[in-house]
């Protein structure tokens, strides 16, 4: 009799753990979807204006440490020609993350003399807690733009931007 109780508590834990896994995988996909709409309405401040060869970014500018903190987190998209714009006091390698994003972006680490020095292509959410920060040189700016939207402006390490 006893051998038995205690083979019935062994399904019961392992049924327990099963069922916290499952409760978790369900909560983690409402909490960090990453569904990207076609049409983004989602409504952006506007800043200023980045300049890529002929292509117009409007940008919201994060210049605070809480805004910048925040980032694009929590939004549910960001449109083709929309961007956020890290504005720092001093160059240095600065470290990004996918705290609380909903869609993937492109990440533009740019110099004081506003060229790119690093391109981070379609960083999904899925990478947090993982942080990434530009390589080699120095940055004072980071752009944060839509998934690919960085190949469809070529931009590239030394590629000019204007703002």
């Amino acid at each position: 009799m006893h051998k038995k109780l205690k083979d019935n508590w062994r399904i019961v834990a392992a049924l327990a753990v099963i069922l916290v896994l499952i409760g978790f995988f369900f909560w983690r996909n409402a909490t960090h979807p990453t569904i990207v709409t076609a049409d983004c309405s989602t409504p952006y401040r506007y800043d200023s204006t980045v300049k890529v060869n002929s292509h117009t970014i409007k940008t919201e500018d994060a210049t605070t440490k809480a805004s910048r903190a925040i980032g694009l987190g929590n939004r549910a998209c960001i449109g083709q020609d929309v961007g956020m714009l890290f504005i720092f006091r001093i160059p240095g390698h600065y470290q990004f993350w996918m705290k609380d994003m909903r869609f993937p972006i492109d990440i533009v680490w740019i110099s004081p003399q506003h060229k790119a020095v690093d391109v981070l292509r379609d960083v999904k959410p899925s990478t947090y807690p993982y942080s990434f920060a530009n390589k080699g040189q120095t940055a004072q700016y980071v752009l944060e733009l839509a998934s690919n939207r960085t190949s469809t402006l070529g931009i590239n390490p030394g590629t000019l931007i204007n703002f």
